[in-house]
């Protein structure tokens, strides 16, 4: 478990260890998969946020994980956990809260558990990520 969050600049993934790659059985080979793609473009009326793309179908979300995979920065969080984060320079969805308050996206978050059966994607918005810096290189995180 680390203490503090690191960032890490696509063009250190690499020099850090971090080159992640669909392991051919696609980013919705398992009902776990299947259930987050269904929330995050049907929507839950169950949660407190929704965040939900914008027309996309199965294989432009197989699509936009890989891209994200490739081209996105990672970021570490206080309990060691690694998520993507990837501007797409294009609205990818919205984000709804339970009073009402859209908000338009574009970006995307992976989140990268210790499983790769559980890798998923929804849409994320550059407004909820503070201006960041690389921990290896000191370069501004892009988004």
């Amino acid at each position: 478990m680390t203490t503090n969050e690191q960032w890490i600049c696509p063009r250190c993934r690499v020099a850090a260890g971090f080159v992640l790659k669909d392991q051919g059985a696609g980013f919705l080979a398992t009902p776990y998969q299947e259930g987050k793609f269904r929330k995050h473009t049907q929507g839950d009326p169950t949660a407190p946020v929704n965040s939900r793309f914008d027309e996309i179908d199965r294989v432009g979300y197989q699509q936009a994980v890989a891209n994200a995979l490739d081209l996105g920065s990672i970021q570490v969080d206080q309990h060691g956990r690694r998520n993507i984060f990837h501007a797409v320079n294009r609205p990818t969805g919205s984000t709804v809260t339970a009073a009402g308050e859209t908000t338009m996206v574009s970006g995307l978050k992976v989140a990268l558990p210790n499983e790769p059966a559980r890798i998923h994607a929804f849409p994320y918005g550059s407004s909820e990520i503070p201006s960041r810096k690389c921990s290896q290189c000191g370069g501004q995180i892009p988004w």
